[in-house]
C-alpha cells in the first residue's frame, strides 16, 4: 500500500488556511498573505452576491493597521459586518403633527393648568380633562379642526389689566417666547410655517419702520400687510381679537399657532409632549417681562 505524499507549505498556513499541494496556503475568507496572515477585503461567497467584494456594498480600502496589501470594507447605506453582508433593519417611529396654540390676555381656567387639550365640542360645553386641564369651547371653529391640539394660556380672563398688543413690549416679547420655542430641541416646532408674528416682524423690518413698531402705527402696518398678504389676512382672522369687528377697538387677546411634530404611543400622544409644553409654559409665565400679560 502507499501513503499519501504529505503536504508541505515552507510557511504556516495562519487563521484557519490551509495548505494545498502546491506548497502555497489557501486563505479563509478574509485572509490574504503567503501565510494568511492579513486581513483583506471579503469576497461574498452567498449565492445571490457570489464573487462580490464587500457584497458589492461597500468599498475596498487600505486596512488602518498599514500592512502592505492588507485591506478592509467600508460599508456604505445601511450596511455593515466585514463583507458587509449584514442589512440594518429600518425602524420607523410612528410621528403625528399637533397644533400648539399660546394665548395672551386671558388666564386659564384653572390656576394650575398651564396647557389645555382642546377637542371638538359645541360651544355651551365644557368638561374637566383627564389631565386636569378643562376643554374650551370659545375657541374659534379653526382651532377645532381634527387632532389633538393643546393651548396654554398666560393672562387675565377677568382684565385686571388693559391686554394692549399694540405696545412694543408686548410685541417683542410675543416674537421671543416663538424663537424660544423653535430653539428647544424636545419641543420639534415645525419649521416649514411661519407665525403671523414672525411674518409682521419680518414685514416692518422691510418696509423700514422696524420691529416692534410703535403703538401708533401698529394698527395701521397690520391692515397694510392684510392687503399685500393673502396668508397673513387668514392668520390673523383666528389669532388676535378686539372689542369691536375687524381690528378695531381695543384688544382682548392675542394668539401663536404652532406645529410640533410628536411621537405617538399606541393610539394616544406621547405624555412626553404634554411634559414638554406645560414645561415649556411654565418657564414663559415666570419669564414674562413686567406690564406684558
Amino acid at each position: 500500500s502507499s501513503f499519501p505524499t504529505p503536504l508541505y507549505c515552507p510557511n504556516p498556513c495562519l487563521n484557519s488556511g490551509t495548505c494545498q499541494p502546491n506548497s502555497f496556503c489557501k486563505c479563509a475568507v478574509g485572509w490574504g498573505g503567503s501565510s494568511c496572515q492579513y486581513p483583506v477585503c471579503p469576497i461574498n461567497l452567498d449565492v445571490n452576491r457570489l464573487g462580490e467584494v464587500c457584497s458589492g456594498l461597500g468599498n475596498c480600502e487600505p486596512h488602518p493597521n498599514g500592512i502592505f496589501g492588507s485591506t478592509k470594507c467600508n460599508c456604505i447605506n445601511e450596511a455593515s459586518g466585514k463583507d458587509c453582508s449584514v442589512l440594518k433593519t429600518l425602524q420607523y417611529t410612528r410621528r403625528e403633527a399637533i397644533v400648539v396654540k399660546l394665548i395672551w390676555g386671558v388666564e386659564p381656567i384653572r390656576k394650575k393648568t398651564d396647557l389645555w387639550l382642546i377637542p371638538n365640542q359645541d360651544d355651551e360645553d365644557m368638561e374637566v380633562s383627564e389631565e386636569g386641564g378643562r376643554y374650551d369651547a370659545d375657541t374659534p371653529p379653526e382651532s377645532h379642526a381634527a387632532g389633538s391640539k393643546m393651548k396654554k394660556s398666560t393672562s387675565s380672563a377677568k382684565q385686571k389689566e388693559r391686554f394692549d398688543l399694540s405696545s412694543p413690549e408686548v410685541q417683542a416679547w410675543l416674537l421671543q417666547v416663538i424663537t424660544l420655542s423653535r430653539s428647544q430641541q424636545t419641543l420639534n416646532v415645525s419649521t416649514d410655517k411661519s407665525s403671523w408674528i414672525e411674518l409682521f416682524a419680518s414685514f416692518a423690518d422691510e418696509v423700514g419702520i422696524g420691529f416692534p413698531v410703535p403703538s401708533h402705527l401698529f394698527v395701521g402696518y397690520l391692515n397694510l400687510l392684510k392687503t399685500q398678504s393673502a396668508a397673513f389676512r387668514a392668520l390673523i382672522e383666528t389669532e388676535l381679537g378686539t372689542t369691536s369687528p375687524g381690528l378695531a377697538g381695543e384688544f382682548l387677546f392675542a394668539s401663536v399657532t404652532l406645529q410640533a411634530d410628536v411621537l405617538v404611543s399606541e393610539d394616544s400622544l406621547s405624555g412626553n409632549a404634554l411634559e414638554s409644553w406645560t414645561n415649556f409654559a411654565g418657564l414663559v409665565n415666570m419669564e414674562t417681562p413686567p406690564g406684558v400679560l
